[in-house]
């Protein structure tokens, strides 16, 4: 959990100085769950490639009669809102935020960059296995 609450507290921080304090806690909650959805996208992509198996990554959601719309919504429902939940209650109910910004000081390590970086950077991973494992 440290190195969770750490990476929290270099996002709120960066975020902060760049957007304000009001702004800067929505860019790191943005940003983070955004990353976190990445992330699970990445492992379903790589567990569906390794393992040929056949399986809808998103929620089938047929609210609305436009495609567009109903994959959105299960996107949305499928990668995002777990996490959003689960950062909300574990980060900022009860304004937790401050504390983990005061306890767990950010150094000279750049974690919240690192891990930006390193979700988008994932999201290559299932296409490299599928293209290796077509290849033999």
């Amino acid at each position: 959990m440290k190195l969770f609450y750490t990476l929290w507290s270099q996002a709120i921080n960066r975020e902060e100085k760049i957007r304000g304090k009001e702004n800067g806690r929505i860019y790191a909650f943005l940003f983070i769950t955004f990353c976190q959805g990445l992330n699970f996208m990445t492992v379903l992509l790589t567990f569906k490639t390794i393992y040929l198996v056949d399986f809808n990554i998103f929620l089938n959601i047929d609210i609305f009669p436009n495609n567009i719309m109903g994959g959105m919504i299960s996107g949305f429902l499928t990668m995002l809102a777990p996490f959003m939940v689960i950062n909300y209650f574990v980060i900022f109910k009860g304004k937790r935020y401050l504390k983990i910004k005061d306890n767990y000081q950010t150094g000279g390590s750049n974690l919240y960059f690192g891990y930006v970086f390193f979700s988008f950077i994932t999201l290559f991973l299932p296409i490299v296995i599928g293209f290796i494992l077509s290849r033999v």
